[in-house]
C-alpha cells in the first residue's frame, strides 16, 4: 500500500501556509510546463538536444510534476492512494498498451 495520503496533506499544508489558491486550469497549465520541462531534459539525454543532460534538474522537474499532480488530486478531493491500488487491478488485466 502506498502512502500518498501523507504526500497529499503535505502538499496542502504547504500551499495553505503560502495561502495559495490555484485554479485547476492554471495547475493543469503549470503541469504542462513542467512536463516540457522533462522532455527537454529527457532530449538532452537522448542526444536531440546539443546541451548535456542536467539530472539535478531532471529529478527538480519530475518531482515538481508529483507535487502539482497532488496539487490537483487535493483540488478534486482524489484519494491518490485508493485510486493507485485500482491502477494496479486495471493493469494486471492489461495484455499490451493498446486495449482493443
Amino acid at each position: 500500500m502506498s502512502n500518498f495520503k501523507e504526500l497529499q496533506r503535505q502538499v496542502a499544508a504547504y500551499d495553505d501556509k503560502m495561502g495559495w489558491k490555484d485554479r485547476s486550469s492554471h495547475i493543469v497549465l503549470h503541469l504542462q510546463e513542467e512536463l516540457g520541462e522533462v522532455a527537454r531534459e529527457v532530449m538532452r539525454d537522448e542526444g536531440y538536444k546539443k546541451e548535456p543532460m542536467d539530472k539535478a534538474g531532471f529529478g527538480q522537474e519530475i518531482t515538481d510534476l508529483l507535487y502539482l499532480t497532488f496539487k490537483l488530486a487535493n483540488q478534486y478531493k482524489v484519494d491518490v492512494d485508493e485510486e493507485w491500488e485500482k491502477m494496479w487491478v486495471r493493469y494486471k488485466t492489461k495484455k499490451s498498451r493498446i486495449e482493443v
